[in-house]
């Protein structure tokens, strides 16, 4: 997904400009496993735009091993953020008809899943369209048949869907789930009593991480991390 953002305080309707950047939960944590030297490879689907190159661009740049299909109907996906005060942020999304809502099971390279030591996704991705729903859903099918840990990021957006839908969504993924992120309101979608869990109890299937202010989660490794995004 692309960013754009301005450093300077202000609404965006009076604003001289604004500077583009690469954003997403999921492409920071692919590039951010492979800045520690861990192996990280990223799926996802962006438009034949220069947004959609430069996205893939970074990307590669940084060492992860991209997957990314160009969809010549559809725009890259676009955040835009801003500072209209000093106290408060902005942020706006157009993703509706980009390219990353055309996500299906069949863009979903063979063997990939299968090869990896974690399979890591987003609530994002669910919330998009219908066909990417069913993609994190097959891609966290193969990952439980072939014995690979699911990762799921919570990562609730309010603009994109409504809580009740998100929890609906990710109700069909949590079942294949081995390691769950998020803050305690996210996490109380799906797991009421997920601030009291304690984090060095033998966890139960899924492992819950979110003390306040932040995220946390633990996972055996086995062989190499996979990053799922949602642009």
């Amino acid at each position: 997904m692309a960013l754009m953002r301005s450093a300077v305080i202000g609404s965006l309707a009076h604003l001289p400009n604004v500077d583009i950047s690469l954003g997403g939960a999921e492409s920071n944590l692919a590039i951010g496993l492979r800045r520690l030297g861990v192996p990280a490879a990223w799926i996802s689907r962006v438009g034949d735009d220069p947004l959609g190159q430069r996205v893939v661009r970074e990307i590669r740049a940084e060492g992860v091993e991209v997957h990314c299909g160009i969809d010549p109907q559809r725009p890259t996906g676009l955040m835009v953020k801003s500072r209209p005060s000093a106290a408060t942020t902005r942020v706006d999304y157009y993703r509706a008809g980009s390219a990353a809502t055309a996500l299906e099971p069949s863009h979903l390279p063979e063997e990939l899943i299968e090869q990896a030591e974690i399979l890591h996704i987003s609530g994002i991705t669910s919330l998009l369209s219908a066909s990417a729903h069913a993609t994190v859903v097959t891609a966290a099918r193969r990952a439980a048949a072939a014995g690979v840990q699911v990762s799921l990021d919570v990562n609730y957006r309010s603009r994109l869907g409504s809580r009740e839908r998100l929890a609906q969504l990710l109700g069909e993924i949590l079942e294949h789930t081995d390691i769950l992120f998020g803050g305690p309101e996210e996490l109380s979608l799906l797991a009421p009593d997920a601030e009291e869990s304690a984090p060095h109890t033998p966890p139960a299937r899924p492992r819950l991480g979110g003390p306040p202010g932040g995220r946390q989660a633990r996972s055996r490794r086995r062989r190499r991390p996979l990053g799922r995004p949602a642009p």
